[in-house]
C-alpha cells in the first residue's frame, strides 16, 4: 500500500513537472525572438520530460521535399544539427513526414523503416525511436523525435501522448521561427533595397535647366522602386552637353546595381577618352563584352550637343527612340543599329554616329522602349505613334512635354500598371 502512494506520488511530480515546463516553453514562445534559443528550448524539454538520449527537429523543404535537421540535441547532435538532410522517402522520420502519423518503434533495427545511416555516420546507436509529425493547419512543417529510453526499455503510450503535446507546442515554435525568418529576411532586403533607392535616386533624380544654350528636362521612372534604366547630364568644358541614356533591361536590386555600374562608367569614359559619340560608344561595347558576366544586352545611347553650330551627333545602339519636334510636327529619327552584348564581336556589328542639324526652337525628345511597349488592360501598346502624338499636340516646352508623355502614360495603362522603366530626355534649342 506505502509503496503505491509513493509510485502515485511520483507520477504526481513528475506530471507537475512536465506541465511545469511546458507552461515554461509556452510563455517563451510568446515571448522571446532568439528563435534558435526557443527551437534548443523545446527540444532540450522533450530530451528531459521523455528522458531520452537524444531529440530532434527537423524542417520540411517543401522544394526539395527533404527533412533538414534544425536542432538535433545528444552526443550527435553537433554533427547533424543544419547539416545533414533526409528524404521524406528515407528512414522512419521519412515515414512519419510521409504519412503525417506519429509512431513508437522498440527495436528499430528490426523495423524496415529504419534509416541507419546516421548511425553510421555519427557511430551513435540507435535503439528506440518516438516521431511525430509537426502539422500547422494540417500542413507539413516538419517532424519531431526522441531517441532511446532512459531508465526503462521503450516508450509507452502514456509517452506518446505527452509527446504529441511537446508536438503542438515544437509547431508554435516552428511557425515563430518561420515567420520570423520571413520577417528578418523582407526587413533586410527592404533595408537594401532603401539603400538602394537612395543611392539610385542621387545619380537618377530628375534634372531641368539650361546650360549652354538649351533647356533641358530629364527622369527616369522605374516600374518597381528602383529599375534597370539610366541617364545622365554632362557639360563639357568647351559648352558641348552630352546625353547618357542606357537600358540594363533588368528590373529591382539587379537591374538598379547594374545601371549604377555602367552609369558610373559611361561618365568616366567620356570624361577620360573623350566626348566623340563613336569613340564612347565603342569603348561602351568593349566594356560591356569584358563584362559579359554582369550584363547580356544593354541598350545604349548618347547624343552630343554642340551650341557653336547647334548640332547633335548621336550614336544609338538598342531601343532608345529619338525624336525631332520641329515646327509642331514630330520626326523619328530612326538610325538605332543594335544592343551591345556579348554577341556583338561575332556578328561585325558597328554603331554608326548620326548627325542631326538643329535650329532655334527645335526640341528633340529621346524616349526608353519602357514607354513604347507600355500596354494596358487590353494589351494594347502605347507605341512610338502615340507618343510622337503627345510630342507633336505640346507646347514647344521640354517640361510641358515631360509631363505631358507621363500623363498621357499613366492614363493609358490605368490600374494595369507598368511593368517596364521608362525614361525622357528632353532638349530645346534657345
Amino acid at each position: 500500500m506505502m509503496s503505491e502512494q509513493i509510485s502515485e506520488i511520483e507520477l504526481l511530480k513528475r506530471q507537475n513537472k512536465n506541465l511545469t515546463l511546458l507552461t515554461e516553453i509556452t510563455k517563451m514562445i510568446n515571448a522571446t525572438l532568439d528563435i534558435g534559443k526557443l527551437l534548443s528550448a523545446v527540444m532540450n524539454a522533450i530530451k528531459e520530460i521523455m528522458n531520452t538520449e537524444a531529440s530532434s527537429l527537423l524542417f520540411y523543404d517543401e522544394t526539395t521535399d527533404e527533412l533538414v535537421f534544425k536542432v538535433a540535441l545528444g552526443d550527435a547532435g553537433d554533427q547533424l544539427s543544419e547539416k545533414f538532410r533526409t528524404k521524406t522517402s528515407e528512414g522512419v522520420i521519412g515515414w512519419c513526414a510521409r504519412t503525417k502519423t506519429s509512431v513508437i518503434i522498440d527495436d528499430v533495427y528490426k523495423d524496415e523503416r529504419f534509416n541507419a545511416n546516421f548511425d553510421r555516420i555519427t557511430g551513435f546507436r540507435t535503439k528506440q525511436v518516438i516521431c511525430a509529425p509537426l502539422l500547422f493547419k494540417g500542413k507539413l512543417i516538419g517532424v519531431i523525435q526522441g531517441i532511446n529510453c532512459v531508465e526503462k526499455e521503450k516508450f509507452d503510450e502514456e509517452d506518446m501522448k505527452l509527446f504529441l503535446k511537446f508536438a503542438d507546442q515544437a509547431v508554435l515554435a516552428v511557425q515563430n521561427a518561420i515567420f520570423f525568418e520571413k520577417a528578418i529576411e523582407e526587413k533586410k532586403i527592404q533595408n537594401e533595397i532603401s539603400a538602394m533607392k537612395k543611392m539610385y535616386d542621387i545619380f537618377l533624380r530628375p534634372f531641368r535647366g539650361t546650360i549652354s544654350g538649351i533647356d533641358i528636362a530629364s527622369e527616369t521612372i522605374p516600374a518597381r522602386e528602383i529599375g534597370g534604366e539610366f541617364y545622365d547630364v554632362i557639360q563639357f568644358d568647351d559648352k558641348a552637353v552630352g546625353f547618357i541614356l542606357g537600358d540594363i533591361h533588368q528590373k529591382g536590386v539587379p537591374g538598379a546595381i547594374s545601371a549604377s555600374f555602367m552609369a558610373g562608367a559611361a561618365k568616366a569614359f567620356a570624361k577620360t577618352t573623350g566626348k566623340s559619340p563613336l569613340y564612347l560608344s565603342r569603348d561602351i561595347e568593349n566594356f560591356i563584352i569584358e563584362k559579359s558576366d554582369l550584363f547580356s544586352d544593354v541598350s545604349f545611347f548618347y547624343a552630343l550637343y554642340t551650341p557653336t553650330d547647334k548640332a547633335v551627333e548621336f550614336v544609338n545602339s538598342g531601343f532608345a527612340y529619338p525624336v525631332l519636334l520641329r515646327g509642331g510636327k514630330s520626326y523619328y529619327l530612326k538610325y538605332n543599329t543594335h544592343a551591345f552584348g556579348s554577341d556583338t564581336a561575332s556578328k561585325n556589328i558597328k554603331a554608326k554616329k548620326i548627325r542631326v542639324q538643329l535650329a532655334s526652337g527645335d526640341i528633340f525628345v529621346v524616349l526608353t522602349d519602357g514607354i513604347i511597349n507600355l500596354r494596358d488592360e487590353n494589351s494594347s501598346h502605347f507605341g512610338l505613334k502615340r507618343a510622337m502624338d503627345v510630342i507633336s499636340s505640346s507646347k514647344p516646352d521640354v517640361e510641358e512635354i515631360l509631363c505631358r508623355l507621363k500623363s498621357e502614360t499613366g492614363s493609358f495603362i490605368g490600374k494595369y500598371g507598368r511593368k517596364e522603366d521608362m525614361t525622357f530626355i528632353c532638349v530645346k534649342v534657345l
